[in-house]
C-alpha cells in the first residue's frame, strides 16, 4: 500500500498495527487498526499512518499463533518475546512518521524516533485474585515491564489511578505515565429525555454483555439474580448477550431470562436503550469499554471492584462496584430494581460522566495533544 508523503502543517503518527489479525475479536488490534485513525475525524491537523508491511503482519500473526498454541500445550512464548516486538524500521522511515503510537510489545528498533507506548501494569489485587499469589513469573513481568517503561517516550494509561499508582512504584519515570481514556468514535449521549424510562417502568431490564461470559461473572449474576426474592425478581428481566467463549454453563429455563447469541454491536446499543441496569462484575477485566457505552445511553451500572472500574464509575457516583459476590450482588440488584430514584440518580450521572470524561470530541483533545508534544 503506497504511503501518502508527509504534510509538514500536520502531526504525522505511525500507528503500530498489522494490516490483519488471526484472532477476529482482538480488542487491543481492532483499536489501533480501526478506531484510533477517526481520531482525523475530531483533529484534523493530525496525520495517522497505519503499518502496511507485510514482513511485520506475518510476524505478528507467527508470534499470536505460537503464543496461543503455547498455552494449549504448556509451552508458553519466552517473557522478553511476549513483552517486545519490532517494527519495518524501512517503512517508518519512509512514512515520515515523528512518533510511533504501539499497543503491541514495545517495538525495540525505532531507534530515536518517540515511542508513545500503551501499556500498563495492571491492577495488582486483580491479578491476584485472578491469577494466583505473586508467583515468579509475575514478578519477572514487572521488571521486564519496568525496563521497557524505561525505554518508552510516553506510557499511555487508560486511568489517572493506573497513573498515580505506577508513579508511586517508579518516581523516577512518573512523568512518563499519561493518562487517557480510550476513544470510542462511534459513541455519542443519548438525548437527556432517554433517562425518563427510569422514571417507575412495569418492569426493571437488567442486562449482562460479555463474550468471555465466565470471566465477566456471568454466573455471579444468575445466582443473585436466581436469589432475589420472587416479587423483586418478577418485576425485573435478565437480558443475556454472550457467545460464551471461554466456558459453557446452564443458563436457567426462566421466563425472566433471555439469552441472544451472536448479537452485533448494533444490536447491543439497542439493548442499551432500553436496558435500565447494566451488571458486569468481571473476574478480571483490564477496561470494560461497556461502561462508557453504557453511561452514555442513561443505563445504571454495576461493575467490578477493581482500580480501573472504580475510576470509570466514579467511585460509586456514577455507578456501583461490587466485588465478585453472590450476596453482595444480589443486594445492590435489589437496591437498583426496587429504588427509581437511587436508580435514575446513578443513571444521570453516569450520562453526564460520559460526555464531560469519555465522549469522542473530549479524548481527541487529549491524544491530539500528547501526540503534538512529541511529533
Amino acid at each position: 500500500m503506497h504511503i501518502p508523503p508527509a504534510d509538514p502543517s500536520r502531526v504525522r503518527i505511525y500507528l503500530d498495527a498489522a494490516p490483519w489479525d488471526f484472532r477476529p475479536r482482538n480488542t487491543d488490534w481492532r483499536y489501533v487498526r480501526h478506531l484510533l485513525p477517526r481520531l482525523m475525524e475530531w483533529q484534523p491537523d493530525l496525520d495517522l499512518v497505519l503499518q502496511t508491511s507485510t514482513k511485520i503482519t506475518l510476524l505478528s500473526n507467527y508470534k499470536a499463533i505460537r503464543m496461543a498454541i503455547g498455552r494449549r500445550v504448556g509451552m508458553p512464548l519466552a517473557l522478553e518475546s511476549r513483552e517486545t516486538d519490532e517494527l519495518d524500521a524501512h517503512e517508518l522511515h519512509r512514512s515520515g512518521c515523528k512518533a510511533v503510537f504501539s499497543h503491541r510489545g514495545y517495538p525495540t528498533n525505532a531507534g530515536n524516533i518517540p515511542v508513545i507506548w500503551q501499556s500498563s501494569i495492571l491492577d495488582p489485587v486483580m491479578t491476584r485474585s485472578y491469577h494466583g499469589g505473586d508467583t515468579h513469573t509475575q514478578l519477572a513481568e514487572n521488571e521486564l515491564r519496568h525496563q521497557l517503561f524505561r525505554r518508552a517516550t510516553v506510557v499511555q494509561v487508560s486511568t489517572v489511578s493506573e497513573a498515580i499508582r505506577l508513579s508511586k512504584t517508579y518516581p523516577e519515570l512518573a512523568g512518563k505515565f499519561t493518562p487517557i481514556p480510550f476513544f470510542l468514535p462511534d459513541l455519542s449521549a443519548a438525548p437527556a429525555e432517554l433517562l425518563e424510562r427510569h422514571d417507575t417502568p412495569e418492569k426493571i431490564h437488567l442486562l449482562f454483555v460479555g463474550n468471555e461470559a465466565w470471566r465477566k461473572g456471568l454466573d455471579i449474576l444468575l445466582a443473585a439474580f436466581l436469589q432475589l426474592p420472587d416479587p423483586i425478581r418478577h418485576h425485573s428481566h435478565l437480558t443475556v448477550i454472550s457467545n460464551f467463549d471461554d466456558r459453557r454453563f446452564a443458563i436457567p429455563n426462566n421466563e425472566c431470562i433471555t439469552v441472544l447469541h451472536g448479537a452485533s454491536h448494533i444490536e447491543v446499543m439497542k439493548q442499551m436503550r432500553r436496558a435500565h441496569v447494566l451488571v458486569n462484575v468481571a473476574r478480571f477485566e483490564s477496561y470494560g469499554f461497556i461502561f462508557p457505552e453504557a453511561m452514555s445511553q442513561g443505563v445504571a451500572c454495576i461493575g467490578p471492584q477493581w482500580e480501573v472500574q472504580r475510576e470509570l464509575l466514579d467511585n460509586g457516583r456514577a455507578g456501583m462496584n461490587v466485588p465478585c459476590d453472590v450476596a453482595q450482588l444480589q443486594v445492590a440488584l435489589e437496591q437498583l430494581i426496587e429504588d427509581d430514584a437511587l436508580r435514575l440518580t446513578l443513571a444521570s450521572a453516569g450520562h453526564t460522566r460520559f460526555q464531560q470524561k469519555f465522549s469522542p470530541a473530549v479524548v481527541a483533545v487529549q491524544y491530539a495533544e500528547m501526540f503534538r508534544r512529541f511529533a
